[in-house]
């Protein structure tokens, strides 16, 4: 066995490496490069107006089905379409029509029978309704509430630890939580505030403690902390390290930066970018990156998307009719934007993802239309690479730069992608030894994927 093998490649003349540059049109529908995903399926090209999408299994067979509310243009419903399994859905099933104006629903199993239930707001009426699960059917519609405020979004989420999930409603200017006493019965507690409009809201544990707290997107961004299963009133420091500067109608919490901390990304600035805020782990905020400027931004959401370990962004851009892709370094810094396809433009308003076809990769689910994209991610990698595996790989950029060195422990074949998951380079032999590649590729992060006779897995690598 050599101690040194190199040879160079020809990064230009791989076979089977070309990169589809193909526009697909559905329905209208522009299809970008990526391929990340499949070319966008219409669910229901008649369904207008959908304010809000939720992905959850209703019938208990796996798979996750699909919730909408819906207003504007007649259209006051809430619906279910359910996943057959095979990558479509049924069609549209509606619940109820008699939602004034629907917000936004929820799901999860409220009466713990082991179904998952609907929830879902009224604007107009000002009511609250519950849709109780009865093996995959909802028979029922009950009115919990008729005394609400313009309320604005809904969650159902164990808000006191008491094992029973809670339903959690943003009204126009008051938190309203009805508390799951069990058997179909809730306590209402209201905690009001006379100096605030609220527009959107994210539950999460911020500061570590076990119990979620809520963030609300108003004039100000206001972080309100649980204390023991209560709320009060706003923390005012933790709002105040929020320093957007203007109006917010959109936020989101996930783990940016894999410090096992809840961040937050928020439209700031009177609604005109995407930016996002790094959590010291107690709450605290501090702003980090303006990701997209001047862009109008009502809907996010977070997943690895690329599965190499990073929580990246995906948002529908209403006013451009875009769904577009930013992909995490893995240190929080975020790409351009990456088209991944077109709706309609100021309808394109809302999106959110779900593995929906069980092969562990999130895809995307969005609209209008209302659509779905499969995630078909080529870098095949399912979890977080283990790192202990990974000591077996050394990578190394030499002096020349275009020259990468890779130490292995074992014989192994690399293939290389970018970020977006395009394959660079595919199946290069790796010796037991020290591998010299020619590579020259451009100064950006790649994914390295090594495959040894027993396994598969990725190591991130930033070339200089």
């Amino acid at each position: 066995m050599t101690d040194s093998y190199s040879f160079e490649v020809k990064i230009n003349c791989l076979p089977a490496m070309k990169i589809l540059l193909t526009s697909f049109f559905l329905i209208g529908i522009s299809y970008s490069s990526l391929a990340q995903f499949d070319p966008p399926q219409v669910i229901d090209p008649d369904v207008f107006g959908i304010t809000k999408i939720v992905a959850t299994d209703l019938n208990n067979d796996g798979f996750k089905d699909l919730i909408t509310s819906q207003k504007y243009h007649s259209n006051d419903k809430i619906s279910v379409f359910f996943n057959n399994g095979q990558e479509n859905f049924s069609e549209q099933i509606i619940l109820t029509t008699n939602i004034d104006t629907p917000e936004g629903v929820a799901a999860g199993d409220l009466n713990q029978d082991g179904w998952n239930d609907i929830a879902g707001i009224s604007l107009d009426s000002n009511s609250l309704y519950w849709f109780p699960n009865a093996d995959g059917s909802f028979p029922n519609e009950i009115q919990l509430d008729s005394g609400l405020i313009m309320p604005e979004d809904i969650e159902i989420v164990d808000i006191d630890n008491d094992g029973k999930p809670d339903i959690v409603v943003l009204d126009h200017t008051n938190i309203v939580v009805y508390y799951n006493l069990g058997n179909g019965n809730f306590n209402k507690i209201t905690t009001p505030n006379d100096h605030f409009e609220y527009y959107a809201f994210s539950i999460a544990d911020i500061d570590g403690d076990g119990y979620k707290d809520i963030i609300i997107g108003s004039g100000q961004v206001l972080v309100y902390m649980n204390d023991n299963g209560l709320f009060t009133t706003h923390d005012i420091v933790r709002s105040n390290s929020i320093a957007n500067n203007g109006f917010c109608f959109m936020l989101h919490t996930a783990d940016l930066d894999g410090n096992n901390s809840m961040d937050l990304i928020i439209d700031g600035n009177s609604n005109s970018e995407i930016s996002w805020y790094a959590n010291d782990g107690n709450g605290f905020f501090t702003f980090m990156e303006s990701i997209e400027n001047t862009i109008q931004c009502h809907s996010v959401t977070t997943a690895d998307i690329n599965e190499d370990g990073s929580i990246d962004i995906l948002a529908a851009l209403f006013q451009e009719g875009e769904i577009v892709w930013y992909a995490n370094d893995g240190s929080g810094d975020f790409s351009e934007k990456r088209l991944i396809c077109n709706g309609t433009p100021a309808s394109t308003i809302v999106a959110t993802n779900a593995d929906l076809n069980n092969d562990g990769k999130p895809d995307l689910i969005w609209a209008h239309p209302f659509s779905y994209n499969l995630n078909r991610n080529p870098v095949g990698i399912r979890n977080k690479p283990n790192t202990a595996k990974l000591s077996g790989f050394t990578v190394q950029q030499s002096a020349e730069q275009s020259m990468v060195i890779i130490k292995a422990q074992t014989t192994a074949s690399l293939s290389i992608f970018d970020i977006q998951g395009h394959c660079i380079a595919e199946n290069l032999p790796l010796e037991a030894g020290s591998n010299t590649l020619n590579l020259s590729l451009k100064s950006k992060l790649y994914l390295f994927r090594f495959s040894t006779a027993t396994d598969t897995f990725i190591k991130k690598i930033l070339l200089k």
